[in-house]
């Protein structure tokens, strides 16, 4: 809580999957809040995310939430066939809550076969993922690859809604299936009180939303029970809260 980490680099470490600002391993109940997390950098390892809720088989992460995080300039250069970039992701979770955040990526892919990049990175055995009031912008071109605001890597186990998704790609991908447009992605049920919105940010390293622009952020959330204040410490609307870390 209340962190400011980046200048992440690997240091000779090549048994590491993810280079990662926070992970939390095995966890239950934890909290991961009111951080902001930039600057994560790999050239050898797997992938790069700002926050990793992680397990391994028989070793689950359970009833886990992630909320008011502010996640930018996340990069990997690794040649590795399963690259990827992640503003959050998750394996082997039962019930993560992902309330409240505000992710942008940026930037352009590389490797052999990577398998591209999300805000949100739903990886293996995760069930009943909770996604809400978050904005998860990605830029990053990944071509002849995917770049996507939520990646969900094969069975559609998350509620998600309330929430500003913004690809320059597909918006959403669920195993092998792209849902290229917001309305696209609606039609499964999901995000049906979502927006679409490039977000103005104050700026590529501040994830404070500018006062200077109308945005349909604001008042467009939905009250979480038991977070009152955003990033900053500042009440939150009671009935209108808005989108992302910054109320």
């Amino acid at each position: 809580e209340n962190n400011v980490i980046q200048n992440v680099r690997e240091q000779g470490l090549p048994e590491l999957i993810t280079m990662h600002g926070i992970n939390s391993y095995f966890g239950n109940g934890d909290i991961i809040r009111n951080n902001i997390i930039h600057n994560i950098h790999s050239k050898a390892v797997n992938s790069s995310a700002g926050i990793l809720l992680s397990g391994s088989s028989g070793e689950y992460g359970v009833n886990n939430q992630v909320y008011n995080n502010m996640i930018y300039d996340i990069q990997c250069t690794s040649n590795q066939s399963v690259r990827n970039v992640a503003g959050i992701i998750l394996w082997y979770q039962n019930n993560p809550k992902i309330y409240y955040n505000s992710i942008y990526l940026s930037g352009i892919g590389n490797g052999a076969n990577p398998l591209g990049s999300a805000s949100l990175y739903i990886d293996l055995n995760c069930t009943n993922v909770e996604v809400k009031n978050n904005i998860f912008v990605n830029t990053r071109d990944e071509s002849p690859y995917c770049a996507s605001a939520i990646y969900d890597y094969n069975t559609l186990n998350i509620t998600s809604d309330y929430n500003d998704l913004y690809s320059n790609n597909y918006l959403v991908r669920v195993g092998s299936t792209n849902y290229n447009t917001l309305a696209d992605w609606q039609t499964t049920g999901q995000d049906i009180n979502s927006l679409n919105e490039i977000a103005n940010f104050t700026s590529p390293t501040d994830l404070h939303i500018n006062n200077n622009y109308i945005t349909k952020l604001d008042g467009y959330a939905t009250p979480i029970a038991g977070i009152e204040t955003d990033f900053d410490g500042q009440p939150r609307n009671a009935l209108l809260p808005d989108i992302g870390a910054d109320e």
